[in-house]
């Protein structure tokens, strides 16, 4: 149940991210998180990072733990 969950909000994630890189909306902070770590980096892509991230590889890992069941008669995704 753990791992179908995941599965599924993986999926949510990642049609959710590539419909925000083709509209070139930075909606989960990408760009902003970039900065705060890796400002001299930041720096030298912050002119381009609307190209950047309309292509940019992201890697979505999903950790979720399911503690109690039977409460819910259907998942509400």
């Amino acid at each position: 149940m753990q791992e179908e969950s995941a599965a599924v909000i993986g999926n949510h994630i990642r049609r959710t991210l590539r419909k925000s890189q083709e509209w070139g909306a930075d909606i989960f902070g990408i760009g902003r998180e970039i900065h705060r770590r890796f400002p001299k980096e930041w720096k030298r892509i912050k002119a381009d990072w609307d190209d950047i991230y309309r292509d940019l590889e992201v890697q979505i890992m999903v950790e979720n733990k399911i503690v109690i069941t039977g409460l819910v008669e259907r998942p509400s995704f």
